[in-house]
């Protein structure tokens, strides 16, 4: 695969995963909580970090994007342990 190939599939994946998560919320009637929100922002930063490194070739950027995408994986790690009731959630969870 090209490099371009796999920025639009890395970008293709994350919008996917934040227009499903809007769509739990909107269409589906499921009210996110605290760590739903943080999670989707790391997405929202891995699309447009993507569509700059689309425009830039800077090797930096699909890293960054990388990293964006990992960091929203953590939230999600975090948000699974507080939902099996393996560690305490914060304060505004319920």
């Amino acid at each position: 695969m090209t490099r371009t190939a796999l920025i639009l599939l890395a970008v293709a994946g994350s919008a996917a995963l934040l227009l499903g998560a809007l769509a739990f919320q909107y269409f589906g009637g499921l009210y996110p909580c605290i760590l739903c929100l943080w999670q989707r922002w790391p997405h929202v930063v891995a699309i447009l970090i993507g569509v700059a490194a689309l425009k830039w070739q800077n090797p930096a950027l699909p890293v960054l994007g990388a990293l964006a995408a990992l960091t929203s994986a953590a939230i999600g790690a975090y948000h699974f342990g507080v939902d099996q009731a393996w560690w305490a959630g914060l304060q505004q969870c319920s």
